[in-house]
């Protein structure tokens, strides 16, 4: 018999069992494992024969990461598939399974399970596809993506169906959300939800469990079954909220591990990435202007990743997947150039839009050659082979050691991937005062001087992150930004692609698409230079 070990956050969860859950959990908590997995396993042994869905913020991130996480923990447990359930299609009569109550017209996007349960898998770049079904409950890991006027408007009035079998399931008609702590205004409606939990119940709940497990060791099996009705009636009408931290797992880190975090960390990460507060706005920031939620978008489904099937765990996509990208329309880059990191940023003019496709990045020892060959093999099957490459001058010294700079070594790079280059010169670096202001002015949409920014809200998280973490100081030099963090060791609290070295490359993309953008007809385009 397999044995698996659930740390003190998992074990709580499982004793409180709440109709309604919401997790928030510091990477390394073991959710995908110990919670989404595990809820999932629960219900479908719980309701055989039942309906859920598994929610996840488009369709390109259902296939290539919501899935083969929830896959991957599944296969932790024990459970395969092609035995235990199927993916994509009808379980073939040789597995005998037991049929769904309401079997699905098309089985493309469902797992089907050994107890007759199904699971349909539901991405919110797809228009109303929760709108034909009754579902039993709802999971929906990486919550903070999730759109919560979705889950209200399409989701919530879905969670209708079957209760004349499950009436005495405490989880029918349940939802279950995990997250990390939402960095932005995008995932802070699940916050909103500890208003739901009602202490007092969840108390009542620890009681009767620990009374019902009492009753058990001591064989009073009528108490402990009178006890247990008792307890699924009081889950059945719970929403449990709960934020757990590194704390919860002193035992395993150490005292010392927490005093070395806060020595090495700005203070505002370290509350949030260490004890799992809520996000501040950062002090003296030097994009106040951002609103996530308002220049972000979600990507639409493509063709291609409707017709793709379901990857493994670390399957890598290419731009077939996106439905963002336009593709009669030329791809526009920019980077910034350093030894721990290299970032890159992708854009398109779209109208008056300037639309940031994705934020890419490789550490050392990869270094600026993988970066770019990491941006040919994703773009590879962009019909138009036009890349415009902005650079400044520190993208074109020359290095002694090999006679040609950044920008050399970029331009052939692209060109030997196929790509033809217009190379873009920026010159010196724009003040940081100017830079300051044209770029909050662009996020607040001030008159039309510039392009109206907008973000994927998936390819470009890292990017949105670090925009969100980004200060200003002001030194003997004058106002700029504060580049202390770059100073600071890569660490999982606080990485290096969340600092301020990639929001340089889009400050470059911004200053390169509105003032130089070689192909703009200049309409509406404040200060241009040629």
């Amino acid at each position: 018999m397999r044995s698996i070990f659930f740390n003190r956050a998992q074990i709580e969860s499982m004793i409180i069992g709440a109709k309604n859950e919401y997790i928030i959990g510091g990477r390394g908590l073991g959710k995908s494992e110990g919670f989404d997995a595990r809820v999932l396993l629960r219900n479908i042994f719980a309701m055989p024969r039942s309906a859920g869905a598994l929610l996840s913020p488009s369709y390109t991130k259902l296939k290539t990461q919501t899935f083969p996480a929830i896959a991957n923990a599944l296969s932790r447990w024990g459970y395969a598939e092609g035995i235990h359930y199927y993916v994509g299609r009808r379980p073939p009569n040789s597995a005998n399974f037991p049929r769904p109550i309401i079997s699905p017209f098309d089985w493309g996007n469902v797992i089907s399970f050994f107890t007759g349960a199904i699971l349909h898998m539901v991405s919110f770049d797809r228009p109303m596809s929760t709108n034909s079904l009754s579902l039993d409950y709802v999971i929906g890991p990486e919550a903070r993506f999730l759109s919560h006027a979705k889950i209200v408007n399409e989701v919530t009035p879905a969670i209708r169906g079957n209760r004349k079998y499950f009436k005495d399931c405490p989880w029918h008609g349940g939802a279950f959300y995990s997250t990390d702590m939402p960095s932005d205004a995008r995932g802070s409606w699940i916050l909103a939800k500890e208003k739901d939990c009602d202490p007092e119940l969840i108390a009542y709940i620890r009681i009767l469990y620990a009374q019902m497990k009492q009753a058990e060791q001591a064989t009073q099996y009528a108490d402990a079954t009178r006890l247990r009705n008792a307890l699924n009636a009081a889950r059945s009408k719970a929403t449990f909220f709960k934020i757990y931290s590194a704390l919860d797992n002193l035992e395993l880190l150490g005292e010392e591990w927490f005093s070395q975090q806060e020595r090495d960390l700005p203070p505002h990460v370290f509350q949030t990435s260490i004890l799992s507060l809520p996000a501040q706005s950062t002090p003296n920031a030097f994009y106040p202007s951002f609103d996530a939620v308002a220049l972000c978008y979600e990507p639409k489904v493509s063709a291609y990743a409707e017709q793709a099937a379901f990857t493994p765990i670390g399957f890598n996509p290419d731009c077939r997947w996106d439905g963002d990208i336009e593709p009669d329309l030329p791809l526009e880059i920019a980077l910034d150039y350093n030894i721990s990191i290299n970032t890159l940023v992708v854009g398109q003019r779209v109208g008056r839009e300037m639309r940031t496709l994705r934020a890419m990045w490789v550490k050392s020892p990869q270094t600026l050659e993988d970066l770019i060959g990491k941006f040919v093999a994703y773009y590879a099957f962009h019909p138009v082979r036009d890349v415009v490459y902005y650079y400044d001058a520190t993208a074109v010294a020359r290095a002694a050691s090999t006679g040609y700079s950044y920008s050399d070594m970029i331009i052939r790079l692209l060109e030997e991937g196929g790509f033809s280059v217009t190379a873009v010169h920026l010159g010196r670096p724009i003040r940081h005062d100017l830079k300051f202001n044209y770029i909050n002015s662009a996020f607040r949409g001030d008159g039309s001087d510039f392009l109206s920014p907008r973000f994927n809200s998936e390819a470009c998280d890292d990017l949105i992150t670090a925009i969100e973490l980004a200060g200003s100081v002001v030194t003997r030099r004058g106002f700029g930004k504060d580049k202390n963090p770059e100073k600071r060791s890569d660490t999982p609290e606080f990485p290096d692609q969340h600092k301020t070295h990639i929001t340089d490359a889009w400050d470059s993309l911004f200053i390169g698409m509105n003032l130089y953008a070689p192909s703009a007809d200049g309409e509406g385009v404040g200060i241009r230079f040629s």
